[in-house]
């Protein structure tokens, strides 16, 4: 996101931010294997990620060194220093070097940061603590459930409380229109066919219109099946009859083939089946 968001479209980075924060899901930050404490000025691991990774990109050289040095010490089973000769003698060349590397570092941290923010409609981190210590029992985890850490499967049902509270159906583009599993499994097909097809790139917008009128369509001609399998039913063997039993009868078959549609284009906005609707 942060690498493209300028070439999305040609609309211009506002609205692509627009596009992405209606459509994109939650963004949720699962870290496993959590054994290190938060800070004690935040409330919790999602306090921590904005207010500190996020949000303070500011962090002291000497501080960042010796987070550097104790991990490095802490997770690796060995460690070898080898030096380099410098890559040019002019003290003016080093110090740009090394301000372009720091600088590029940190601008690309803000921007990732900034994207998350910007893009997502919300933003939740969770952490759980490691299952077990024991390697023997990491290995057949099933088998040694009984020794599992307890506070790692509270941290699982935790983690289900906040799944639950930020699952929502997938939105579209366009208001009041939400993408069933019908509709994704459309937009992945068309996605495929994009990108095997040599120059074209995948447009979400046009591969949900695509979809949404292939589905109205559809709807349509199977309503009007509807209208006239009624029709023939109520009708049939009856002529010739009398005006009211044909209006009647219409009035029935209309009815009922509007439900048709209307139950065949759930998720999709009635500004976009009203104009189908109005075909019957």
């Amino acid at each position: 996101l942060c690498s493209n968001e300028d070439s999305v479209s040609a609309s211009g980075p506002q609205e692509d931010t627009e596009f992405f924060h209606k459509t994109f899901p939650f963004f949720i930050w699962l870290l496993r294997d959590v054994t290190q404490s938060i800070p004690t000025d935040c409330r919790d691991i999602k306090e921590y990620f904005l207010t500190r990774i996020f949000k303070d990109q500011g962090m002291g050289r000497a501080d960042h060194t010796q987070q550097v040095a104790e991990s490095i010490l802490r997770f690796f089973p060995g460690f070898e220093a080898f030096k380099l000769s410098l890559p040019s003698v002019s003290e003016e060349v080093m110090k740009n070097i090394n301000r372009n590397k720091r600088k590029e570092r940190a601008d690309h941290t803000q921007r990732v940061a900034e994207s998350i923010l910007r893009f997502f409609p919300g933003f939740e981190a969770f952490k759980l603590p490691p299952p077990s210590v024991s390697e023997e029992v990491m290995k057949n985890i099933n088998r040694n459930k009984s020794q599992i850490n307890s506070e790692f499967f509270s941290g699982i049902e935790k983690f289900k409380v906040l799944l639950k509270r930020t699952l929502t159906p997938k939105h579209s583009f366009n208001d009041g229109e939400l993408v069933t599993g019908e509709g994704l499994a459309a937009l992945v097909e068309l996605y495929v066919q994009a990108i095997n097809t040599p120059g074209v790139i995948p447009n979400v917008q046009s591969a949900w219109d695509t979809f949404v009128a292939d589905k109205c369509t559809e709807a349509t001609h199977e309503a009007m099946n509807v209208y006239s399998a009624v029709v023939h039913s109520q009708l049939s063997n009856q002529l010739p009859c009398d005006s009211e039993d044909i209006r009647k009868c219409h009035e029935t078959a209309l009815d009922q083939a509007i439900g048709q549609l209307q139950a065949e284009t759930i998720g999709i906005s009635s500004i976009t089946t009203e104009r189908y609707l109005n075909e019957l």
